[in-house]
């Protein structure tokens, strides 16, 4: 069920997350689930059906989906909001409504994102700061295909982690190559 192999969205957050190997930040199916995009038109709206291959190309759509995932879970998390009920949906579950409704503000589904985006950065300081290496969290190589199995629904196929950590990282304005955050990066992007 969390298993990279099947979602490699779970490989990307078992990667580049300040706290990692967690199931409950983000993966593909996840950013399906949480449909942002009907609240944030610019962020990217996967198609309804794709072939499964597809979900273990590496691109910067994908690295934009995962950053958005980390993004709303740090409010979803900071607000005390349930995980499960988000599944059903940014259109159906009025989170950033309820978020402005309990504090009286008046932000955008896009602010909150920024809000994420900072307590990312947030963290990923921290742990730089004490020297933690963020390319220190990878996921065993069987886990993104390496070697390929040879059977079974995954025949023949791999997934280029490093490709993903590093557009996730550079999302967020940090070193591409290292995960480190740069002395500009404040994570509102």
């Amino acid at each position: 069920m969390h298993d990279g192999r099947n979602d490699p969205g779970f490989n990307v957050h078992y990667s580049v997350e300040a706290t990692p190997g967690r199931h409950t930040i983000g993966a593909q199916l996840y950013y399906e689930m949480f449909q942002l995009w009907k609240r944030i038109p610019e962020l990217p709206s996967p198609p309804l059906v794709y072939h499964k291959n597809r979900k273990y190309i590496a691109d910067e759509e994908k690295a934009v989906m995962a950053a958005a995932c980390s993004k709303f879970m740090n409010v979803a998390n900071g607000a005390g909001l349930c995980l499960f009920g988000l599944f059903l949906g940014a259109a159906r579950i009025p989170s950033f409504a309820w978020l402005n409704a309990a504090t009286g503000w008046r932000r955008t589904p896009e602010e909150y994102l920024a809000v994420g985006a900072a307590v990312q950065d947030l963290k990923q300081k921290f742990n730089c700061k004490h020297g933690i290496d963020p390319k220190s969290f990878r996921v065993p190589d069987r886990v993104i295909g390496r070697p390929p199995q040879r059977r079974g629904a995954n025949r023949g196929r791999t997934m280029d982690i490093e490709k993903m950590c590093r557009d996730y990282w550079e999302h967020f304005g940090w070193e591409g190559e290292t995960g480190i955050p740069t002395g500009t990066s404040n994570g509102k992007r």
